[in-house]
């Protein structure tokens, strides 16, 4: 109730609390109070969001990529800000699970943020034009998309055991998937690109079946199978600036525009 209140001295439109919105708040105190939480949550987020973009930007300069800082920025910031719109709209926990597994019961904004980093960092690198960035209304499971190039379904996890191993992580991929009932919407050979520091793209590997029924049990059918094994799996760690590799076939495929 109080908070409907501080309401009444920021929003124009509302001047008084009137009694039949208190009784509302009553009826409804289970969203009311998840309601709050979102929005105490949401403006930690975005406070930790603007202190880590400004040491981003004095990190870009102190390692002499200012000629790419306008580029970067661009993509970072049209992320952030659709990112804080999708917050707002769906809930923080649903907006994040999009991008964050393993079922974290924060919301991890910093890993959330270096995945818009990394889309940073690959457009400034490419020598096409790649389009404008987009985080809604895309096909399948894809989180991301550059209008003029393609989509993708970025992922990065809290748990660092899960980011050196790449059973691990896509055991949490799965998981994540199939808790969250993602797999439903995926149309398969989607690119998934994780905030990794294990060899994810080297696919002989992943033994993708047994991953699979150990996880997903009753889930483990053949159809899943299929869908898991149809995906493209990759890292951010050659895309980014400080640690890109050139002759990453990844890295190249941004770099030259190709689809």
């Amino acid at each position: 109730m109080m908070n409907a209140f501080l309401d009444t001295t920021v929003d124009e439109s509302v001047f008084v609390l009137r009694t039949n919105a208190i009784s509302k708040i009553v009826e409804n105190q289970s969203d009311s109070i998840k309601e709050l939480f979102d929005k105490d949550v949401l403006a930690n987020a975005i406070k930790e969001i603007e202190i880590e973009l400004i040491k981003y930007e004095q990190l870009l300069k102190k390692k002499g990529v200012s000629d790419s800082l306008e580029r970067i920025l661009k993509v970072v910031g049209s992320c952030t800000e659709q990112w804080v719109q999708g917050m707002k709209e769906l809930g923080v926990q649903q907006m994040n699970s999009r991008y964050l597994m393993a079922g974290a019961t924060s919301s991890y904004t910093l890993n959330i943020l270096e995945l818009f980093k990394a889309m940073g960092e690959v457009y400034s690198l490419s020598e096409k034009e790649l389009g404008n960035v987009e985080l809604f209304g895309l096909e399948g499971i894809n989180n991301v998309s550059f209008s003029e190039y393609r989509a993708f379904s970025l992922k990065t996890t809290p748990h660092a055991s899960d980011k050196q191993d790449e059973q691990f992580l896509i055991a949490a991929f799965i998981d994540h998937t199939l808790k969250e009932q993602h797999l439903i919407h995926a149309v398969g050979d989607e690119t998934i690109i994780f905030d990794a520091e294990c060899k994810i793209c080297v696919p002989d590997k992943l033994n993708i079946e047994d991953i699979v029924m150990d996880i997903s049990k009753p889930y483990g059918t053949i159809v899943h199978q299929e869908f898991y094994r149809s995906f493209q799996y990759k890292c951010m760690r050659c895309i980014r600036l400080l640690t890109h590799d050139a002759n990453c076939p990844f890295n190249k495929s941004f770099k030259e525009g190709l689809i």
